[in-house]
C-alpha cells in the first residue's frame, strides 16, 4: 500500500506539473495569437487611413486629407494668414477627348508635381483636374504661383497638348477661424465657376456673397412666381431691311416681382439655369406666347404673325420635351407657322444627336427652328450643315466694333451669304443705328432687330403699335 501510494502521489505531481505547462503554452498562443490580430488590425486601418486620406493617381492628399491638414494649419495661425484656392485645368475635357485619358492623367501628375514644387503651402487634388491649394494670403505671390504654373504646363515638352495649357483659380480668405475648412473650399469653387476673372483669377468677396444670397432669394420666390404669373411676356419686332415691314417677333421675358421689383432677365436667368428652373420658365413663356394667339401680320391678309420663343438646352434635352411642346401648341389651337423655336448655339454642343432629333420632329410638324447668337461661341460650320434650321440669328456682338469696320463687314458677309445658300433666313440682333440698317442692307441680310427699331415691349403696347 505505501508503494501504491508513493506512485499515485507521483503520477498526481506529474499530472498537475503536466497541466501547468499546457496552461502556460496556451495562455502564451493566445496571448501571441490576440498581439498578431491587433497588430494586423491595427496596420491595417493605418493603411485604411492612409488610403482614405490619399490620391490613388498622384499619390498625395486627397480631399478629405486637404481638410485635416489645413484646418490644424489655419487654427494655428492668425486670421487671413492663409488662402484657400481651388484650381481647374481649361478645355480639360478637351484634352481627355482629343488625346485620351492617359494623356489627361499624365497631365494632372505633372501638375501636382509643380503645384507641390511651387507652392509654400498645402497642395492636394480635388477630384478630375480640380487641385485646392492653402497658400500664404499674398496677391503677389499668387499671382506669380499662377503665372509660373501657366509657364511651366505650356514648356513642358514632353506633353503633347503644350502651348495651350493654362488654369483658372478661385481664391477665398481664411479669415474666419470658425468657419470650416469644406466650406471655403466651397466657396473658392463656387466662385472659380460664376465669379469674374482677372488674369485667370477670381476672388470670393462681400460683393460675390451678397450676388450669391441675391441668387438664392430670386431662386426661392421663383416657385410661387411662376404660380402668380409675375413673369410677363415682351414682344421686340423683328424688321424686312429693305422694306421696314414687320416680319415678326421674339418673346422676351421680364419679371415684375411683388418682392424683388422689376427685374431684366440678366437678374434672374443664370439662377434659372443653374437651379434647374429654366425648363418651367421656357414653357410658362410658350404657354403666354400661345394665350396671345390670334396675332396676325397686319395688312389684313390673315397670316399669323410668327413669334420666336426661346428654350434652354436643359428643357431640350429633358425627356418628353417634344411631346410637351406639341400638346402645349395643340392645346390653344396655335398653327405651327405662329411659333419659331428658338435654340442657342451652346445647346449643341453637349448631347448634339438628342437636339438634333428633337428639333427635325418639330421642324417635321411645321415649326421654325432658329439657332439664337451665331458667331458668340464655339460656332461648327460642319454643325450647321446638320443641323434642321431655318433662320439663322447673329449675335449682336458683330455690330459692337462699328458699322465701317472692315473685318465686321466681310464677316458678316461671308455668313449672310453661307447661310443664304443653305436656305437659311438670316436675322441680325442688336441693330442700333441707322449705319447698322444700312450695313444690312448692303450685305444682302434680310430682317434686323434691335433698339433702332424698338425696345421689347409689352403685348398691348405691341399691338396698338404694329397690329392695329
Amino acid at each position: 500500500w505505501e508503494l501504491a501510494d508513493k506512485a499515485v502521489r507521483a503520477t498526481e505531481v506529474r499530472a498537475s506539473w503536466e497541466s501547468r505547462v499546457m496552461l502556460f503554452v496556451s495562455a502564451f498562443l493566445v496571448l501571441f495569437t490576440t498581439a498578431a490580430i491587433v497588430l494586423r488590425e491595427r496596420d491595417s486601418a493605418r493603411r485604411q487611413r492612409t488610403m482614405f486620406l490619399t490620391d490613388p493617381l498622384t499619390g498625395g492628399s486627397n480631399l478629405e486629407g486637404f481638410y485635416r491638414e489645413a484646418s490644424r494649419a489655419i487654427a494655428a495661425a492668425p486670421p487671413s494668414t492663409y488662402l484657400v484656392v481651388y484650381t481647374n485645368i481649361v478645355h480639360f475635357r478637351f484634352i481627355n477627348d482629343s488625346f485620351g485619358r492617359a494623356a489627361g492623367d499624365e497631365l494632372i501628375m505633372r501638375l501636382f508635381e509643380i503645384y507641390r514644387e511651387s507652392c509654400d503651402g498645402l497642395c492636394a487634388r480635388a477630384d478630375s483636374d480640380h487641385f485646392v491649394l492653402l497658400v500664404k494670403n499674398d496677391p503677389l505671390a499668387l499671382r506669380a504661383l499662377c503665372e509660373k504654373v501657366d509657364a511651366e504646363l505650356r514648356e513642358a515638352e514632353d506633353l503633347h497638348f503644350t502651348g495651350t495649357l493654362s488654369c483658372n483659380y478661385g481664391v477665398c480668405e481664411a479669415d474666419d477661424s470658425e468657419a470650416s475648412v469644406a466650406s471655403m473650399v466651397s466657396d473658392a469653387a463656387l466662385v472659380l465657376k460664376a465669379g469674374v476673372m482677372d488674369g485667370g483669377v477670381a476672388c470670393f468677396t462681400e460683393a460675390f456673397r451678397a450676388k450669391l444670397s441675391s441668387e438664392m432669394e430670386i431662386v426661392q420666390g421663383a416657385g410661387a412666381a411662376l404660380a402668380r404669373e409675375e413673369f410677363q411676356m415682351y414682344l421686340q419686332p423683328q424688321i424686312d431691311v429693305r422694306t421696314g415691314a414687320l416680319t415678326g417677333a421674339e418673346c422676351l421675358c421680364r419679371w415684375q416681382s411683388g418682392a424683388l421689383g422689376f427685374m431684366q432677365p440678366d437678374a434672374f436667368i443664370p439662377a434659372f439655369e443653374r437651379s434647374g428652373l429654366i425648363s418651367d420658365l421656357d414653357f410658362y413663356m410658350l404657354e403666354h406666347v400661345c394665350r396671345a394667339y390670334p396675332l396676325a401680320m397686319p395688312g389684313g391678309q390673315g397670316r399669323a404673325l410668327p413669334v420666336s420663343v426661346n428654350f434652354s438646352r436643359p428643357t431640350v434635352l429633358q425627356d418628353g420635351f417634344v411631346e410637351r411642346f406639341l400638346e402645349t401648341v395643340r392645346r390653344y389651337g396655335v398653327p405651327p407657322e405662329a411659333i419659331e423655336v428658338e435654340i442657342t448655339e451652346g445647346a449643341f454642343m453637349v448631347d448634339e444627336a438628342v437636339v438634333i432629333s428633337a428639333l427635325s420632329v418639330l421642324r417635321a410638324a411645321g415649326f421654325r427652328i432658329a439657332m439664337d447668337d451665331f458667331g458668340s461661341g464655339f460656332s461648327s460650320l460642319s454643325l450647321l450643315r446638320r443641323l434642321p434650321i431655318q433662320v439663322l440669328k447673329l449675335d449682336k456682338e458683330f455690330l459692337r466694333e462699328g458699322a465701317e469696320a472692315d473685318r465686321t463687314k466681310l464677316i458678316l458677309s461671308d455668313i449672310v451669304s453661307m447661310a443664304k445658300h443653305l436656305g437659311m433666313r438670316i436675322v441680325c440682333e442688336g441693330v442700333e443705328t441707322a449705319e447698322h440698317v444700312e450695313l444690312l442692307g448692303r450685305i444682302g441680310c434680310d430682317t434686323a432687330q434691335g433698339f433702332y427699331y424698338s425696345r421689347p415691349i409689352d403685348l398691348d403696347s405691341f399691338r396698338r403699335k404694329y397690329l392695329a
